[in-house]
């Protein structure tokens, strides 16, 4: 009986050790979050300088924290943007720095210091690229304005960074900012054979259906900069429709651009458009019609050319904006080197009648102390020429 209690008792002595062992908590994880005592959850820290493959020297390194106070202080000397020395620095801090405004410099300086073509400036590098590429990403409009700015050197040159070109061709056809897309069709001047890229080419024919006419006039302006044009007949049959475009400066830039394009079967048509373009409202666009005839060699416009060298219109013209660093923008046109209707018939007819040896008209340089008086002065020797010359010159 002894025996039969002592093992109830035993049996009982483990039953409760085995249900404290397992009401026990568990051992400490030594490799769980631990909860900061001395911060809430509500706390931030400001952040940490981002990782950079970047290496300053120790007198580089002083030289940024002087710069990165003196720009948060409004104090930086903006001299120092220009300074070659500067240029590793400024790419530094372009790539690790937080705060906007330090951004906003370093990107200036990396623009002026660094090229991909000038010996007297830093060469780009791998390392410029990343940086640039990283902000021309940005959501924040100054300093995508100031990524695109520096991008120029990204795609210049004989090594151009792809994914740079990539990045544009993306941020011209798709960007939610009018001005970011302008921008983005200006610097494709700077790729090499710019216009023989069909990616490029075919953001460009994007933009002349752009609502914005300085997005249209940019697009104009720099197809009539490439050398040749991955689809000639596209862009001619395009172009061609924007002769009636409701702003002055697309028309003439349309006008401008379409002698490099038009086919022979389209020839007299087009000299048939231009000619009625002479008495277009805008004196931009009767400049760039002059210009436009002159380069198709059609020597019956001499005699509707004279007609217009009493008209002494400015020729310019002007589309403004506001950039995406809030400085002004603006797209210029202008109609002829001294910006008047005049100026651009007399250059005309130079070009016009360069091939007719001693019958041809020589337009004289022109002192810019006296523009008006030396004009006036080439304008009555152009009637003086015509009414000599005027049998010998072709009739429509």
């Amino acid at each position: 009986m002894k025996k039969i209690l002592l093992s109830l008792g035993v049996l009982m002595g483990i039953l409760i050790l085995i249900t404290l062992i397992s009401c026990s908590p568990p051992p400490a994880d030594n490799n769980a979050p631990t909860q900061d005592k001395t911060s809430s959850p509500a706390e931030t820290k400001s952040p940490e300088p981002a990782a950079s493959p970047i290496v300053l020297k120790d007198e580089e390194k002083k030289k940024a924290e002087e710069f990165t106070t003196a720009i948060k202080d409004n104090k930086f000397d903006t001299s120092e943007l220009s300074k070659k020395e500067n240029a590793k620095i400024f790419l530094y801090l372009a790539d690790t720095s937080q705060d906007e405004p330090v951004i906003l410099i370093a990107l200036q300086g990396m623009t002026n210091c660094y090229s991909a073509t000038s010996e007297s400036l830093e060469p780009v590098n791998e390392d410029y690229h990343r940086v640039v590429l990283k902000h021309l990403n940005s959501t924040s409009n100054p300093v995508l304005g100031r990524a695109l700015e520096a991008s120029k050197n990204s795609i210049a040159g004989e090594k151009p960074s792809k994914p740079a070109i990539e990045k544009l061709v993306d941020i011209a056809n798709n960007h939610k900012e009018p001005v970011a897309r302008h921008d983005a069709l200006d610097l494709f001047y700077y790729v090499k054979d710019f216009g023989k890229d069909p990616a490029i080419f075919d953001a460009y024919m994007k933009a002349l259906d752009s609502d914005q006419p300085y997005i249209r006039s940019i697009a104009l302006f720099r197809m009539n900069n490439a050398i040749e044009l991955s689809d000639k007949e596209a862009a001619y049959k395009k172009i061609k429709e924007m002769f009636k475009d409701t702003d002055a400066g697309v028309r003439g830039r349309a006008v401008t651009v379409i002698y490099r394009l038009v086919p022979d079967t389209d020839r007299d048509a087009v000299i048939k458009e231009l000619m009625a373009m002479l008495d277009d409202k805008d004196p931009y666009v009767r400049s760039a019609a002059a210009g436009a005839l002159a380069d198709m060699r059609y020597k019956p416009a001499i005699h509707k050319l004279v007609t217009l060298l009493d008209n002494t219109a400015k020729n310019t013209y002007d589309i403004n904006f506001v950039k995406l660093t809030g400085d002004s923008g603006y797209v210029h046109h202008d109609g002829s080197p001294w910006s008047r209707v005049d100026d651009a018939v007399l250059f005309a007819l130079k070009n016009l009648t360069w091939d007719m040896n001693e019958k041809k008209f020589d337009y004289a340089s022109i002192n810019y102390q006296a523009v008006d008086e030396e004009i006036k002065r080439e304008a009555a020797k152009a009637k003086k020429w015509y009414d000599t010359y005027k049998d010998s010159i072709p009739k429509e």
